[in-house]
């Protein structure tokens, strides 16, 4: 860090011994030192928008001030030490954005200084208050000098809601002061700085380096208040264990970019939206039992299963340890009983918890289900000689191998009498039966037939048909605890698409045969042309033969194209935003890249577009989320019905953000149709009384379009970035459009 200026000797020690080094959570007050120019071994850096946070910081007061119908207010700025740029920083965003707003009057502006502390800001607040007992708004740049303010109104008794105080660094205490006190605002989120910087030093190191995307990054901060603050309650409470940052790492996915904004890692690995929220009887339920005995199948990959060194692992292990950290509590795997053991067990209650368990009949008499969280088709399993199976009465009065207990055994039991079960006890000891011959088919689903076909090497089994049934599989608790059934599904719903997506593509590698072997028809058939010269009987064993093979080419087909559908499916989900429709940020993380690469090459207009629901936290504390929810999707709905062009992409960013990707349209021509967009959005006439903007739902929008062809991603984001807070700061509901310039200059 760059504190208190002493940063360029530390690099020019890192210099001189080819120390590799990543500046973080500080600048350097000279434009001219940029990484890897005069110090070539530092090559990053990852800093705040201090800007950007005082700006947040001021907006939030003044939008409380207006709930609070206050016509006039009577600001003291308590700084920090203005010796360091980022103190200077947050002050620059306060008089960017209160010049704006005539109503704010500053009736006394300081500087705690190099000492800078809790106890200073107490004084002074106590100091200026006595001279101007107006004061009714207090910005302060950090949260020390924030709950000094706090000390010193107590102190004062003064009653606590006739101040608005807001500060900069979500502290814990400051966070605990929001939850208690209406009038406090804290903005932050830079503290994952270090943990970036890691990331990007590891990346570096490992040959993935991120020059071509930038060499200068910066987080963006984010407001908590009492509104909002339940929203972020399930990170607030814990230490960042559920972030594993390697994920972000380019070594994971060379082609994805960096995003270091703080909501983006809120909204993709904490699901802030659908927070983990437990009522006091439910938290004091969990403090009486804070132990589970899980019943487990130890031999059902990918689902789970206990390796060769006794660890429980698999898809459904993946989400009850996730299910665990969320809850607080400690799961015991039943590690060593067979499946009609456990199946017992939890009968008799000696087990309290089925990590993976299908839905049958007999099985709610005695347990009660969370929503299914993961779906797969089940299948018929043949050796390559048997002929494809169309339809699963073909199986009638065969011998079919099925796993005892297993949902595909109860199905085929309850609806298809004339099906011979062979009851098998594992899935391996299933397939071996079908290798050998012993039976017909297996039926159970893809998922476990697929990694035990590659793990136990039964190269010569194929899918040769498809069931009507899919395999959906549920937690499930025992009856006699329902508070812990609404817990579990509670714990399910607050895991993020990011955190399933991580397991899913962990375990899951579906490999489908769609060839064919074609060299036994030609050896046939060269065979009966030779016997036909002498037995003319061979004609009509030829064309059955044909008719047969024919047959089943038609029928491969027909299950190609169902596990094609399937594919395509799972990719589409993959890339699609759950609520609205719209492409995800993790497709965003694509488009935008090749976009800018084809509109380089041909030297193509491209347009980048950052749109924001104005007051929407307001919508949805006023309104309720599932209105919330309803109106994001009528807002997707009229972006997708404006962007119809082959080259028109809608995405869905995070939250109530959106982006917009499209090419060929000049910048005047791309401001016209963004604005548009805003009028579209407008005159959905979505009532809004609680809007700052306007009685109805708005948005506003940041533009930029280029047709450079030297600019990185960063700048393009960023420009649109900059271009959509100009619009918020100048009223909201409204376009603000920038062009970038092959030299990386914008002009408004």
């Amino acid at each position: 860090m760059n504190y208190e200026q002493i940063g360029e000797q530390i690099l020019a020690i890192t210099e001189r011994y080819k120390v590799p080094s990543i500046l973080y959570n500080s600048v350097f007050t000279s434009r001219d030192l940029i990484p890897r120019t005069k110090y070539q071994y530092w090559v990053g850096s990852v800093t705040p928008d201090d800007e950007e946070a005082g700006v947040h910081l001021a907006e939030q007061l003044l939008l409380k001030a207006k709930k609070r119908k206050l016509e006039q207010i009577n600001m003291l700025v308590i700084n920090g030490n203005m010796k360091e740029i980022s103190a200077q920083q947050r002050n620059q965003g306060l008089h960017q954005f209160i010049k704006h707003n005539p109503n704010i009057s500053i009736v006394a502006e300081t500087e705690a200084g190099v000492n800078w502390s809790r106890s200073e800001s107490k004084h002074q607040f106590m100091e200026y208050y006595r001279k101007h007992p107006e004061i009714n708004m207090v910005w302060a740049a950090s949260d020390n000098l924030g709950l000094g303010v706090k000390d010193a109104i107590e102190e004062l008794s003064l009653p606590k809601d006739t101040i608005l105080v807001g500060s900069i660094d979500w502290q814990p205490e400051a966070l605990q002061t929001i939850k208690k006190q209406p009038n406090y605002i804290s903005v932050g989120g830079h503290f994952t700085e270090a943990a970036w910087g890691i990331v990007l030093l590891k990346d570096y190191l490992q040959g993935n380096d991120f020059v071509s995307e930038s060499t200068q990054f910066h987080t963006q901060m984010y407001p908590i208040t009492h509104q909002n603050i339940k929203m972020f309650q399930s990170f607030t409470d814990d230490n960042w264990q559920r972030i594993d940052f390697n994920e972000l790492s380019k070594e994971r996915n060379s082609e994805q970019l960096y995003n270091f904004s703080i909501k983006y890692l809120l909204d993709t690995h904490y699901q802030n939206t659908k927070a983990l929220k437990l009522t006091e009887e439910e938290l004091q339920w969990l403090k009486q039992h804070d132990t589970f005995r899980l019943a487990i199948d130890i031999d059902w990959p990918p689902f789970e299963f206990v390796n060769e060194l006794g660890v429980y692992q698999g898809m459904s292990a993946d989400y009850i340890k996730l299910v665990a950290e969320r809850l607080g509590v400690e799961l015991r795997p039943s590690i060593n009983m067979s499946w009609s053991e456990v199946v017992e067990a939890a009968k008799r209650r000696e087990l309290d918890m089925y990590p993976a368990l299908a839905i049958t009949p007999e099985r709610k008499s005695y347990l009660k289900f969370t929503r299914p969280y993961l779906s797969f088709p089940m299948m018929i399993i043949t050796n390559q000689d048997i002929p494809f199976i169309g339809d699963i009465d073909a199986l009638n009065d065969a011998e079919v191998a099925i796993v005892k207990g297993y949902a595909s055994h109860e199905m085929l039991r309850e609806n298809h009498p004339r099906i011979k079960l062979f009851e098998a006890k594992t899935v391996s000891e299933a397939l071996e039966a079908v290798s050998s011959g012993k039976v017909k088919a297996y039926v159970g689903n893809i998922a476990t037939a697929n990694y035990v076909i590659r793990r136990d090497g039964f190269t010569h089994l194929k899918i040769s048909g498809a069931t009507p049934y899919h395999f959906d599989l549920s937690m499930a608790v025992r009856s006699d605890w329902p508070i812990l059934h609404t817990i579990l599904q509670k714990a399910l719903d607050s895991l993020s698409e990011n955190e399933k997506n991580i397991i899913y593509s962990r375990w899951v590698t579906l490999r489908y045969d769609h060839g064919f072997d074609y060299s036994l028809v030609w050896k046939v058939i060269a065979i009966s042309i030779v016997l036909l010269v002498f037995l003319s009987y061979w004609t009509k064993k030829l064309s059955n033969l044909n008719l047969k093979l024919n047959s089943e080419i038609a029928e491969r087909k027909v299950i190609e194209e169902q596990l094609r559908q399937e594919k395509k499916k799972i990719e589409k989900l993959s890339i699609t935003d759950p609520l609205t429709g719209l492409y995800n940020r993790r497709h965003y993380n694509k488009v935008l890249p090749d976009e800018i690469r084809r509109a380089q090459r041909s030297n193509d207009w491209l347009s980048f577009v950052i749109l924001d629901v104005d007051s929407f936290k307001q919508y949805n504390d006023n309104y309720g989320h599932h209105n919330g929810d309803s109106q994001l999707i009528d807002i997707a709905k009229t972006l997708k019905s404006h962007c119809h062009r082959a080259s028109d992409y809608c995405f869905r960013l995070g939250g109530e953000e959106f982006g917009i990707i499209f090419s060929s349209l000049s910048p005047e021509e791309a401001a016209a149709f963004v604005e548009r967009l805003r009028a579209a959005i407008e005159h959905l006439q979505i009532e809004h009384k609680h809007s700052c903007v306007a009685s109805v739902v708005t948005a506003s929008f940041g533009l930029v379009t280029t047709n450079a062809s030297n600019y990185e991603i960063e700048q393009l984001y960023e420009a649109a970035d900059t271009a959509l807070y100009k619009a918020k700061n100048s009223g909201r509901n409204r376009v603000e459009a920038s062009v970038l310039f092959m030299e990386g200059a914008e002009k408004s």
